[in-house]
């Protein structure tokens, strides 16, 4: 929900960072996206207005103001968002050893949501070293679903042994709330140096119900049944942190606190056929609480000599984690210790180069999705569950990047490798029951060998082109079922763009290309996406903009599958959706300003 509550004005860039600091949490196993907004502000007001409209049916508007005065500036923003998905067609094929059954599923779902957002942010300068900064956003969405689906069961001579349909219809509501509260203070003696005190808030909750149907054909007992699934989420976090500069060096040092409070109350209801009354599975029907709570402290020295320099952190994390799983009567109660160093070596080249050494420790924490043993048999054929006994993985991130400008070409070559203890993957296993088990296990390892080259440059001071290409050998080591299973392979990716400016007229392609993905038991498919897009401003100033896009114009269906293989079967997961999608979009931008600014 992050970029949909944020609109674009605000936001300067976006960096994807493949080795963060230590100052930021540890948490997951690829890099961290910082979001970067303008803290400059124009005397007076600005803002604008986006309207966007969609072909399959889509609708998009928001607006956004700022006003600053002296020492405050007050920004707000509101949105509304609407989309509908044609029906994809999905097909399910799976081939088991034991017994030697045959499963078929075809299927068709579509969806619909809706999305409304609003947010404000209050910038007040007490002095020029002293900052206060708060926001508070907002949003709600609603939802609805639709799935059918038939299923047959052949055995070895192809004879239809068990066949059933199936309806499910389903909504979803979904509230929640984020409050921030931030304090900065720069020294009047060293502007280098800066302390900063922030609090953040959370709050979510949601539910969604189905109404299932099962309508026998052969060997099946109909069914009618529905679910309804209240959750709550809630989350704190405090963290301070000082920069102390002595010449071109710094320390930097910080702590901070985070809990996180999740609960679920699931009903499943099955309709009596003799009664007609719907009454409760609590074979089922699962209710939980889910507590976190993460300490942790960190500690950043930078050094800068000549053309060298160093970053050198390393962050102290204590988590416990609780959860509670009342239907079921289990529970599990963690606690994790870690020490997580990194560090970044760095040499200017000549000209504008620069040789960048990293090594970053990131950890993976179980999840509720991934610890709740609730299990789920909308399906019959296919159940899946999690695992409340899944431990935390460690992740161990080597990068060697070499940036350089030649005449006017801009190039970024990047070498990475990356290697993953105890690592958390999904699994899907077949007993002698021909009803397929998904779930979660801490299996094995994980490497991968990571080499993309990324070229841009600007031809005639109007055409700008930026070429990449990226190359991973993944290869999962992994222990199912006790037996030691190894897959590998080369994945790949290329992509171009090209845009061009004239006067008020901007227009652009993209394309790329990714071959099949790597998955501990199997692969997943290629695919190709391109678009192309044109732009006219208007006004003075181009305060006016009209702009026209076609995503995947050449190709209106996609074909997608996920193919894996265990033991003692074979399964195949195939769908055809809707890609091709036409873009129109209006923006005005108007603003009025005094004379000066303020940095705020």
């Amino acid at each position: 929900m992050v970029f949909n509550s944020m609109p674009a004005s605000i936001i300067k860039t976006i960096e994807v960072i493949t080795t963060p600091s230590s100052r930021y949490e540890a948490e997951g196993l690829g890099g961290i996206i910082n979001i970067i907004t303008y803290k400059k502000s124009i005397l007076g007001y600005n803002g604008g207005l986006n309207l966007r409209a969609t072909n399959p049916k889509g609708l998009m508007a928001n607006g956004n103001i700022t006003m600053t005065k002296e020492r405050f500036s007050i920004a707000g923003h509101i949105g509304y968002t609407t989309n509908t998905n044609p029906a994809n067609m999905s097909y399910y094929y799976r081939k088991d050893a034991i017994p030697q059954n045959q499963l078929e599923q075809q299927g068709a779902n579509s969806n619909g949501s809706k999305l409304n957002n609003w947010g404000s942010e209050l910038n007040w300068k007490l002095n020029p070293f002293n900052l206060i900064t708060a926001s508070y956003s907002s949003y709600s969405s609603s939802g609805l679903s639709s799935y059918l689906q038939q299923a047959h069961l052949l055995d070895a001579s192809n004879t239809l042994t068990q066949a059933y349909n199936i309806s499910n219809e389903g909504s979803n509501e979904s509230t929640g709330n984020d409050l921030a509260i931030e304090f900065e203070h720069d020294f009047r003696k060293n502007e280098a140096q800066q302390f900063i005190l922030s609090y953040r808030r959370s709050k979510s909750k949601a539910n969604s119900k189905t109404n299932l149907l099962l309508y026998p054909i052969v060997n099946f007992k109909d069914r009618e049944s529905i679910t309804n699934n209240d959750d709550r989420f809630n989350e704190h976090s405090v963290q301070t942190d000082l920069r102390l500069a002595i010449k071109q060096h710094s320390l930097e040092l910080g702590a901070s606190f985070i809990t996180r409070d999740n609960s679920s109350d699931y009903s499943y209801l099955d309709k009596n056929t003799g009664t007609n009354v719907f009454v409760i599975d609590t074979s089922q029907s699962n209710n939980y609480n889910y507590q976190e709570a993460i300490f942790a402290t960190y500690s950043t020295l930078n050094l800068n000599a000549k053309k060298w320099g160093i970053r050198a952190g390393v962050r102290m994390e204590n988590a416990s984690v609780k959860a509670r799983f009342i239907t079921s009567r289990t529970s599990t109660k963690q606690q994790y210790f870690n020490l997580l160093p990194s560090i970044i070596i760095t040499r200017q080249l000549k000209g504008l180069s620069m040789l960048k050494l990293s090594y970053a420790q990131r950890i993976q924490r179980p999840d509720l999705f991934y610890l709740d043993p609730y299990i789920n048999v909308s399906d019959p054929y296919n159940i899946s569950y999690g695992n409340p006994n899944l431990q935390p993985a460690l992740g161990h991130v080597f990068n060697l990047t070499y940036n350089a400008i030649l005449k006017k070409v801009f190039i970024n070559i990047n070498a990475a490798h990356q290697f993953t203890t105890n690592s958390i993957q999904q699994i899907t296993v077949l007993y002698h029951d021909s009803i397929s088990h998904t779930t979660f296990g801490n299996i094995g390892k994980n490497k991968s060998y990571n080499l993309s080259i990324n070229g841009n440059t600007v031809l005639f001071r109007k055409l700008n082109i930026n070429i990449g290409v990226s190359s991973n050998y993944m290869q999962f080591m992994s222990r199912i079922m006790e037996k030691m299973q190894l897959n590998e392979g080369l994945i790949y990716s290329i992509s171009g763009s090209f845009n061009i400016r004239q006067k008020n007229w901007r227009a652009g392609i993209n394309m790329s290309y990714s071959s099949p993905n790597i998955l501990v038991q199997g692969r997943t498919a290629s695919f190709i996406a391109n678009s192309v897009a044109i732009n006219r401003s208007f006004l003075k100033d181009k305060r006016m903009n009209v702009g026209l896009s076609v995503s995947n114009p050449f190709q209106q269906y996609r074909r997608s599958y996920t193919e894996i293989s265990g033991l003692s079967f074979y399964q195949l997961q195939q769908s055809i959706s809707v890609i091709r999608r036409f873009s129109l979009s209006f923006i005005y931008r108007f603003a009025k300003v005094q004379a000066g600014s303020k940095e705020l």
